[in-house]
């Protein structure tokens, strides 16, 4: 199962449940009921957040962080 996929599947109750992949792990998640939805733990929300505080996430190189950390500084003075 890819990330972007979606299936049913059935559960000890007989109802087809929406599963996905934990965006972290990658662990099929049912979504009913889960209070971490899209994640499928408190572990992987928190090491979710994590990668967007500390600018994992953020698709820019190391010189055009630079540059963006020096634009900023000049239109303080």
């Amino acid at each position: 199962m890819t990330h972007l996929e979606d299936e049913l599947v059935q559960t000890g109750r007989m109802v087809a449940e929406r599963v996905r992949p934990c965006p972290v792990c990658k662990k099929p998640v049912i979504f009913r009921e889960n209070p971490h939805r899209p994640f499928c733990s408190r572990r992987c929300k928190l090491l979710d957040l994590s990668a967007w505080l500390t600018g994992e996430y953020f698709g820019l190189t190391e010189q055009e962080m630079q540059a963006l950390e020096g634009d900023t500084t000049r239109q303080g003075d």
